[in-house]
C-alpha cells in the first residue's frame, strides 16, 4: 500500500501528541525518512508549535485557598454589618409606639431633622455598598 501525504497529514496530529500506534509513528517516520521536503517541513511546523506553546502557570501559594476563603469571610461580614445598618438607619424614622391615643410616630413628629439625617445616612451606607461591590466585581474581572 502506498502511503499519501494526505494520509500522513491526517496521522501527523496525533504523531505530535504523542498518542499515535506503533503502527501509525512507523508509518509516518517511514514516510519522513523517504521525504526530506515533508520532513524539514514538519520539523518547521513542530518549531513553531513549541515556540507558540504557553509557559506554565506558576503553582499558587500554598497558603491561597487559605487567603481566599478569609478574603471572603472578611468581605461577607462587612457587607452584611454595612447592611445591617443600613437597613437600621432607615427603619429609624418609622418608629412608632401606641399609646392611649392611637400611634405615635417617636422621631418623626419629635426630630424630623434626625430622622431625615437617618434616612441619607441609610442611603449612603447602600450606595457606598454598591460602588464596593460594583469595584471588587470590576477588579476581579480583570485578574
Amino acid at each position: 500500500m502506498k502511503v499519501t501525504r494526505n494520509v500522513v497529514n491526517d496521522l501527523l496530529p496525533l504523531y505530535e501528541a504523542g498518542e499515535a500506534s506503533e503502527d501509525s509513528r512507523a508509518l509516518v517516520e517511514d514516510f519522513l525518512r523517504d521525504h526530506p521536503e515533508a520532513r524539514r517541513e514538519i520539523s518547521e511546523r513542530l518549531a513553531l508549535a513549541n515556540s507558540l506553546a504557553t509557559p506554565p502557570l506558576p503553582s499558587p501559594s500554598p497558603n491561597l485557598e487559605r487567603d481566599t476563603l478569609e478574603r471572603t469571610r472578611r468581605y461577607i461580614r462587612t457587607r452584611n454589618i454595612l447592611v445591617g445598618l443600613a437597613i437600621a438607619l432607615w427603619i429609624v424614622p418609622f418608629t412608632f409606639t401606641f399609646g392611649p391615643d392611637g400611634v405615635r410616630w417617636i422621631l418623626w413628629r419629635d426630630n424630623p431633622l434626625l430622622a431625615v439625617l437617618c434616612i441619607v445616612a441609610s442611603t449612603l451606607i447602600s450606595a457606598g455598598q454598591t460602588w464596593y461591590d460594583w469595584r471588587r466585581r470590576r477588579e476581579e474581572a480583570h485578574r
